[in-house]
């Protein structure tokens, strides 16, 4: 939408009359509100003023995948390949980080794994809260079904808000040694620029 007035620094001229001042000062104001609001405002006339989205750095779906290298096992180490781990002859528990900004909202969290068609695969997103020394499950699942490399999905739809002093993580628990980890996929909404991964 085009600007009511085109900017000029060189109006009023000196010698404009007195009695135009009032019009001036309200065509100023008009020009600097369309300007901030098509610039940087969501409305100029709200206080506060609420900067626009596309300033702020706001995104939806912002993802990440958490390689299959980042897990770390319980007890035996699993077994490491190009491309996944496998849980090995001491059927260990699985473990890697979840490292979102404070403040994001986690909305969704597939797992893409290999059940080889036995036993079940037990997947969840747990924070720990570094005061209270508690672990709380945030999303869950038991992959019970399927064979060959396969995304499940932990949580769809959440919305799970990072916390201070909370830790979060992923906890794979496979119940056959050739059950195999290829990685996971967090996806999360940052409200604001301050929040960059």
């Amino acid at each position: 939408m085009p600007f009511t007035h085109g900017w000029s620094d060189t109006i009023p001229t000196d010698p404009s009359a007195a009695n135009t001042l009032g019009a001036e000062i309200r065509n100023l104001r008009l020009d600097i509100h369309e300007r901030m609001s098509a610039a940087l405002i969501t409305d100029w006339t709200t206080d506060p003023l609420v900067v626009l989205p596309a300033i702020k750095g706001n995104l939806n779906a912002k993802s990440f995948w958490i390689h299959h290298s980042a897990f770390k096992a319980s007890g035996a180490v699993g077994v490491v390949t190009a491309d996944s781990v496998t849980a090995g002859a001491g059927l260990p528990t699985f473990w890697a980080p979840v490292i979102v900004p404070l403040g994001v909202t986690i909305t969704n969290v597939d797992a893409l794994l290999d059940r080889t068609g036995f036993g079940n695969i037990v997947v969840k997103l747990r924070h720990r809260n570094v005061i209270a020394h508690t672990i709380t499950d945030d999303a869950n699942t038991t992959v019970s079904t399927g064979t060959g490399e396969t995304s499940y999905p932990i949580l769809s739809g959440g919305s799970i808000v990072t916390a201070i002093l909370q830790m979060y993580f992923i906890e794979i628990t496979p119940s056959f040694t050739n059950h195999a980890i290829f990685g996971v996929d967090v996806v999360y909404n940052t409200p604001d620029c301050r929040n960059t991964l």
